[in-house]
């Protein structure tokens, strides 16, 4: 790797600290939240069947705050020398699935919440619609977060700095 590129790539995570450390943190304190979380709903409260998402809910939370923890701290540290084209593709691909299956469970929450509050004599989820929910979440989530597979990666580009052309490799999706 070229000494310029390097400079470059020190210069911007130099720049961009304060969002680096404002990532970390968050990543850690939402993975505390959501360990706390799946302990006191799994170890601690009575089984009930209307609180069947929530530990799911955060499963899904502490593996995101994971990854785009992990996304965001490579997107920021190493913006002009990415590591690897496969890292790229599989982190850009796990944000967004992971995310979709986060925000489609919240659906099916709010859908069980109307159904127990607004309808409670009519009829709830019963254990095999929740699972079928959560399989019919994951494959619709996978299915719209695969192309990024193929639409991202590790992308070379041509910078002019300090008046010198520089090459860096960033991970970035194509138009």
């Amino acid at each position: 790797m070229e000494r310029q590129t390097i400079a470059l790539n020190e210069e911007y995570a130099g720049k961009v600290r304060p969002t680096l450390i404002f990532y970390i943190t968050v990543a850690i304190l939402g993975g505390l939240g959501n360990i706390t979380v799946i302990l006191v709903y799994c170890f601690r409260m009575k089984k009930q069947d209307n609180r069947y998402f929530i530990p799911v809910l955060a499963c899904v939370d502490l593996i995101g705050c994971i990854t785009n923890g992990i996304y965001f701290h490579l997107d920021d540290a190493s913006q002009f020398i990415y590591p690897s084209d496969v890292l790229c593709r599989l982190l850009s691909f796990l944000v967004i699935f992971n995310n979709g299956v986060s925000g489609h469970i919240i659906l099916v929450i709010a859908l069980q919440r109307y159904l127990i509050l607004c309808r409670p004599f009519g009829r709830q989820l019963s254990r095999s619609l929740r699972r079928l929910a959560l399989f019919i979440i994951c494959v619709l989530s996978l299915i719209y977060a695969s192309p990024v597979l193929f639409a991202s990666g590790k992308i070379r580009m041509t910078l002019l700095y300090n008046d010198v052309n520089v090459t860096t490799e960033s991970c970035s999706q194509e138009d």
